[in-house]
């Protein structure tokens, strides 16, 4: 754990040597999520992957393991594994319905499902957070991705109506240079 705080780059041989070493499959486990962990932090995504991949089949405990789904769901989105990004999400969001990180998980599997074309899908995931998730922060970026989604779609009408609908909700939005553009491109 020190070398993790300190992010000391012999904790990756330090961890391989304990797994090594260790006969207790809790013990090895936490020593295998320090990796991923470690790696994750690194932004290493395509290394990190499965790891926490393999710790889902260990005896970590649950909400460890749900810690460590949720990570893979975002190393696949980050090496452009939507299909499989896809999947975990799905996996994470059926298996944690009341999560306080339900939104950030339904925001990211649309956000897979848009870069995968899968738009239909993708629109459904950002008006759950739209219309359901109003409180939490990841229903901006929902607006914004929902519009842009609509725009690839043709539907400028919607796009202009739900760029508007961002606008009005969020007036600070970081996205106003671009929803002022579509709106005034559609136009």
């Amino acid at each position: 754990l020190s070398l993790y705080q300190l992010d000391d780059p012999r904790l990756m041989q330090e961890a391989d040597d304990f797994i090594r070493q260790s006969t207790d499959p809790h013990e090895r486990a936490q020593a295998n999520l320090l990796k991923a962990e470690s790696l994750f932090k690194q932004k290493k995504y395509a290394e990190a992957g499965p790891i926490y991949a393999r710790l889902g089949e260990t005896d970590l405990t649950d909400a460890l393991k749900t810690k460590a789904l949720y990570k893979l769901g975002w190393c696949q989105a980050q090496t452009a594994d939507y299909a499989g990004a896809i999947r975990t999400y799905t996996q994470y969001i059926e298996k944690n319905p009341g999560s306080p990180t339900l939104p950030s998980a339904i925001t990211q599997r649309g956000l897979a499902y848009q870069q995968n074309k899968e738009y239909d899908a993708a629109l459904k995931d950002f008006d759950l957070i739209i219309d359901t998730h109003e409180k939490a922060p990841e229903r901006e970026l929902a607006l914004q991705q929902k519009a842009l989604v609509l725009g690839q779609q043709n539907d400028y009408k919607g796009m202009t109506a739900t760029f508007t609908k961002l606008l009005e909700a969020y007036p600070k939005t970081s996205a106003g240079g671009q929803a002022n553009f579509w709106i005034g491109w559609a136009a």
